[in-house]
């Protein structure tokens, strides 16, 4: 069962805007950051997340994902990269990408659009777990099946290893 602290944090998350958020995330690692960087249990998953997020990325850019995500995301009506998306993402999720040296920016959109979303596609580095196991029908085609199975076991890997650090990143902020 989780401690109060740590259902406090959980709980505070559910109910801010997603500006509220992003500034929340920002404090706690200014505030824990450097701390949380040294931790023997994090300092082996942030190095393999900086590793398998990059070989993700160059993946992903190789075969175009972010240019068809974000051409996709300026017709009406697309995108899976929406404000709701945005809206889910999480307070952990910002300081996961904080403690590996990606500090998205929230970019001003329509009320449709997701913010992380820049003009060469997601800003983060630590993408959304729904982001990574989602791929549309556009993807699918354009990679087919041996690249989309490819992609999937790159994502894999960057999920097990986040779904890691955040338990651990819970275990810290709430002690």
């Amino acid at each position: 069962m989780a401690n109060k602290k740590q259902q406090s944090l959980f709980w505070e998350n559910e109910s801010l805007s997603l500006p509220q958020k992003y500034a929340r995330a920002i404090s706690l690692f200014q505030e824990y950051g450097p701390v949380l960087q040294q931790q023997a249990t994090i300092s082996p998953l942030l190095t393999s997340l900086i590793q398998e997020t990059s070989d993700l990325a160059q993946y992903m850019e190789k075969q175009q994902l972010g240019l068809i995500c974000t051409m996709c995301a300026g017709k009406p009506g697309g995108s899976c990269c929406s404000m709701f998306m945005g809206n889910n993402t999480d307070i952990l999720q910002l300081i996961s990408n904080m403690l590996i040296g990606c500090m998205p920016t929230m970019h001003e959109t329509d009320a449709d659009s997701c913010p992380y979303l820049g003009p060469c596609g997601c800003e983060f580095k630590v993408k959304p777990i729904f982001c990574l196991n989602y791929n549309c029908l556009h993807i699918a085609h354009h990679l087919g099946n041996s690249r989309l199975e490819e992609l999937t076991c790159a994502s894999g890997k960057v999920l097990q290893i986040q779904l890691r650090l955040e338990e651990e990143l819970l275990k810290h902020l709430s002690s």
